[in-house]
């Protein structure tokens, strides 16, 4: 049963807080009154005309307050996870603007003087309930990062194109039906996420990306791709699972820089996949899944054995969202398995560090665990206002209940999907999860109703709950905070780092800290295993 310890509410700035934080803001230009529960901007602080960088995050603004234009040398706002509604005209006038963080509120609109800001390098709108983007963002020329993931953006503005410096844009989680041609004009690009809309179709110039290095158009409507000869001469990994597809262009072949290609949840062919495959010989991962390795012909079962095709199963059954199991032995389960979660962006990851987990396992012991990758694409959550009925749950279960033992691994949301759906395993790794959504900025841009039922979906999955959560968080207080709203549960025991960043488990791993978390949980279930197999 749980403690009925006491949990104190969200984290809020005092007032003798505030006013330290004005008086230093007033020699260094730099102001941060996030987690303040303001509704408007104290007056002291409209006296400060050289103020540079204001970070209103966490409040409780329903609108950008107008009187920000006041700071004409503002270069940095932040003004995410409010309750903001309305974006007034006047923001325009910031022409000095260079980064306006705006994701995790109630957006849906913004006004055409946007594209006054020519200053802006980067935007963030994700989290919000835009239906579309002004056409004067076109003028942002400066523009190097749009981020925009979870609205209901159906196409984006032509102006787009105009954005020449344009590297990083994240557009998951939207109801786009295809790939904006007016993205095709951005040549700088880098980094496109696209994942998780409509699309049914890819411009015939998407080749001309020739800096793109990083490219999603996984879980869309895709039956066909386009010739990609003398194109694309950067790009590392493409991301194509979950679609249409019954074949992949051989001009794949000719992309210098590719490394990674993830084509599982197609219907492709093996005999399509062979020929592709024996034209590339540069790659380091192709992806495909078990379904499409079922027409191999016996002479060339070996096929399997290629170090660089990763067979995987597929467990989505036409649902949203990525189930990928990765086997040590196909066909074979091993002791144990481990959930890896993916966050916000979108794409899985926890991939490089569980590879080197394998390795770093004593020998005899590097087969003994499976791993299934779970990306959640539309930033849903993982439909966590609802997620005892959700189809997260469903495949959740069906896939743990052919294990003996279960970890749940998860970062950011990923966590949060840990502490969600921690029922169905034996163990959890939970890495700065967000618990309550009314205090956190990177959010869905839901109601506070909703976030109060994800809230307490998390409280019913750990009431009662006999495994063992590990929490870790770092000494940022908003992690701190969302760390001791389920420390009073039994089966909750929450690791405190001195590492003041959301980005805990990055931080973690370049400190060589997170592989032997990870390891001796995993060494932990093994043990577990092998006392059960004795009783």
């Amino acid at each position: 049963m749980a403690h009925a310890k006491a949990v104190k509410t969200g984290p809020k700035l005092t007032e003798v807080q505030i006013q330290a934080r004005i008086s230093v803001a007033k020699s260094t230009g730099k102001l941060d009154l996030s987690g303040a529960g303001l509704t408007r901007i104290p007056s002291e602080v409209l006296k400060i005309k050289d103020l540079e960088e204001l970070a209103i995050n966490g409040n409780d603004f329903d609108e950008i307050p107008p009187e920000v234009v006041a700071f004409k040398n503002l270069k940095r706002l932040g003004a995410a996870g409010n309750r903001i509604a309305h974006v007034p005209k006047e923001i325009g006038e910031l022409e000095e603007l260079e980064g306006l963080w705006l994701h995790g509120n109630q957006l849906e609109e913004l006004p055409s003087t946007v594209g006054n800001l020519r200053a802006l390098q980067n935007l963030s709108l994700s989290g919000n309930k835009l239906n579309a983007i002004p056409e004067d963002v076109g003028r942002m020329h400066s523009l190097v990062e749009l981020t925009a993931a979870g609205n209901n953006l159906g196409e984006l503005p032509h102006g787009i194109g105009n954005c020449s410096n344009l590297k990083v844009v994240h557009l998951h989680g939207n109801d786009l039906v295809e790939v904006p041609t007016e993205l095709c004009q951005c040549t700088a690009l880098r980094t496109l996420y696209l994942q998780g809309n409509k699309i049914s179709k890819v411009p015939d110039n998407a080749k001309y990306w020739n800096e793109m290095q990083e490219l999603s158009l996984a879980d869309n409507l895709l039956e066909h791709l386009p010739d990609l000869s003398n194109g694309l001469q950067s790009l590392k990994t493409i991301y194509l699972y979950g679609n249409q597809l019954q074949d992949l262009p051989f001009s794949l072949a000719e992309l210098p820089s590719l490394q990674n290609v993830w084509a599982e949840n197609n219907p492709l062919e093996w005999q399509e996949l062979q020929a592709l495959l024996g034209e590339i010989t540069h790659l380091r991962s192709f992806g495909v899944d078990q379904g499409q390795m079922q027409s191999i012909p016996p002479s060339t079962s070996s096929s399997r054995e290629s170090a660089h095709i990763k067979v995987s199963e597929i467990h989505s059954n036409g649902s949203p969202g990525y189930f990928k199991l990765q086997q040590s032995e196909v066909g074979k389960n091993a002791p144990v398995l481990i959930v890896a979660f993916g966050s916000a962006p979108g794409v899985p990851n926890w991939g490089g560090l569980l590879g080197r987990l394998r390795k770093a396992m004593p020998s005899g012991c590097q087969d003994k665990f499976d791993v299934l990758f779970v990306v959640d694409p539309s930033r849903s959550w993982y439909s966590g206002n609802q997620s005892e009925n959700s189809h997260y749950a469903k495949q959740l279960k069906k896939v743990t209940s052919q294990y003996q033992r279960t970890v749940l691994l998860g970062d950011s949301m990923g966590a949060s999907a840990c502490l969600l759906y921690a029922q169905v395993a034996t163990s959890v790794l939970a890495f700065c999860p967000q618990v309550d959504l009314v205090y956190s900025s990177i959010r869905p841009g839901e109601s506070l109703e909703w976030f109060s039922n994800m809230h307490d979906s998390i409280n019913s999955s750990l009431k009662g709950y006999t495994g063992d959560v590990q929490v870790h968080t770092g000494s940022w207080e908003h992690d701190s905070y969302q760390a001791q709203l389920v420390e009073h549960f039994d089966s909750v025991a929450v690791t405190k780092h001195g590492i003041d960043s959301h980005r805990l488990a990055l931080a973690l791993h370049r400190q060589e800290k997170l592989l032997p978390i990870v390891r001796k949980k995993l060494q932990e279930e093994l043990q577990a295993c092998s006392i059960g197999s004795m009783a």
